[in-house]
């Protein structure tokens, strides 16, 4: 499903626009894709730096238990 987004900009920039024989509609929906793919990948490297924070605090005798806990289950 498709929604409308209204985008206003000043005459020239749309007559350089028209010049260059851009496709106004896929511009825009370029850099916001581009724009969101970039805020996500902001999000995803926040996230990972709060769980190399959290995972810091775990020794690594503590991850070799768990994962001999983890093998003797099976």
């Amino acid at each position: 499903m498709t929604e409308t987004v209204v985008v206003r900009v000043d005459r020239e920039l749309k007559r350089k626009a028209h010049a260059y024989n851009l496709n106004i509609s896929e511009v825009v929906r370029s850099a916001l894709r581009d724009e969101i793919e970039r805020r996500e990948r902001e999000d995803l490297v926040a996230s990972l730096g709060r769980a190399k924070k959290a995972l810091s605090k775990v020794s690594d005798e503590d991850i070799v238990r768990a994962v001999r806990e983890t093998r003797d289950e099976r």
